[in-house]
């Protein structure tokens, strides 16, 4: 009856530790994400240029690819608690520093600092979604967890700027400053590791990143969430503008568009999700071949588009492209826990992380360049979707490889 009672508390504790996994995962991408807005201000106010406000933001996406192996590492050693929470509190005080800088190289470097303990956000959310969670559960749960990101930056890009119209830059620093601390320590607060692990000892022999890189089950879904990942960050970079300068779409019109993309994109995260624990009973290979298939097919409707388009057309061609060309997340963060070794799952989730940041920094800069080079859209669009194909060819030859050899398996 004790036992009974105490699997009966788990399963409830599980849904509360799903909540503060969101709430954190939210409270740092409203800071990671609110540097957008931010740098709008700094460059007015502080006479910076154009590519210096751009670098602001980049900074932010460098400091992971600097963190996030070693932090997968620390939490796969320490357990998800002290590493999660006491970056979050880090996160936020390190931002607080931004209310004094007022000079270009130190807010360069404080945002690549703050960018670096973003880094244990995401490894230690999925071990902590993958322990805690059934395969059957598994995936909506990651869907969930997922939705903190873009709502945290939807939140950031709503109400950073008007804190800062309406009270004063400092006001629109400090809430979030002020909403990252207090969830880190709420979460060292409330959480506990789960029971009857045993965390990974420095002198274990574990698996390298290079092996882990280069493993069949995990290079062929790397490969797929580098150019999936790229189209998402691509999209929010040069959506708005390829809709304006191509078709002549006004500005306002064109952010309405984006938003359609970005709400399509949360919703899918949790519904693709659900589709895999329940209609493919856990398998995360087919959906995610068929998010392929599908953002392919949006990219090419995309290129059809004209000053002529229906209005109902380009609806459905953005819902389209944000329901998998950015749905398709929680599936590859999910894969890649179910598969890694489970000594190891924060650090082989952090090397897929940070493959896909490398993606993040590079992607939408290189379209930018083939865009100026070949003064037209189509080519990029067209090279980016070839890539993804090519990426889900790659993904059904593994799929078919691992069908027959667990066939000869049973046989």
């Amino acid at each position: 009856m004790k036992e009974l009672q105490l699997e009966k508390n788990r399963s409830h504790y599980r849904w509360f530790v799903l909540f503060l996994a969101t709430w954190i995962q939210a409270a740092a991408s409203l800071i990671t994400q609110g540097i957008g807005p931010l740098s709008t201000y700094w460059k007015e106010v502080y006479g910076f240029s154009e590519t210096q406000a751009s670098a602001l933001v980049s900074a932010v996406n460098i400091g992971p690819i600097l963190s996030m192996m070693f932090l997968g590492k620390m939490i796969d050693r320490s357990g998800e608690r002290w590493i999660l929470g006491i970056c979050a509190v880090l996160l936020g005080m390190t931002m607080g520093g931004s209310l004094v800088a007022k000079n270009f190289d130190i807010l360069f470097l404080l945002l690549i600092i703050v960018g670096i303990w973003y880094g244990a956000s995401q490894p230690g959310g999925s071990k902590l979604i993958t322990h805690w969670f059934t395969a059957q559960e598994r995936g909506i749960a990651m869907g969930i967890r997922q939705v903190g990101i873009p709502f945290g930056g939807a939140l950031g890009s709503a109400i950073i700027p008007w804190l800062a119209t309406k009270y004063h830059v400092s006001v629109a620093i400090l809430f979030p400053v002020s909403l990252s601390i207090i969830s880190g320590l709420l979460f060292l607060l409330l959480y506990r590791d789960i029971q009857g692990l045993d965390h990974v000892k420095d002198k274990e022999q574990r698996v390298r990143w290079h092996e882990i890189i280069k493993d069949k089950k995990l290079s062929s879904v790397f490969l797929a969430g580098i150019s999936l990942v790229s189209l998402q960050f691509i999209l929010v970079a040069h959506f708005m503008a390829f809709l304006m300068n191509q078709i002549g779409m006004s500005f306002t019109h064109a952010g309405m568009y984006l938003s359609l993309v970005q709400l399509s994109g949360m919703i899918g995260r949790i519904v693709i999700a659900w589709i895999s624990d329940n209609m493919y009973k856990g398998n995360r290979i087919r959906p995610l071949i068929m998010c392929i298939c599908l953002t392919v097919v949006s990219i090419f409707f995309l290129l059809g588009l004209n000053e002529n388009t229906p209005q109902w057309l380009m609806i459905i061609v953005s819902i389209l492209l944000g329901f998998f060309g950015m749905g398709w997340y929680s599936l590859y963060i999910v894969y890649i826990s179910e598969n890694a070794s489970e000594n190891q799952i924060a650090y082989t989730v952090s090397i897929g992380l940070t493959l896909n940041q490398i993606a993040i920094v590079f992607a939408p800069f290189l379209f930018g360049v083939i865009v100026d080079f070949q003064h037209d859209y189509h080519w990029p669009w067209f090279i980016l979707a070839v890539l993804i194909a090519l990426a889900g060819v790659n993904l059904l030859k593994f799929s078919k490889e691992d069908y027959l050899k667990n066939i000869n398996q049973s046989l």
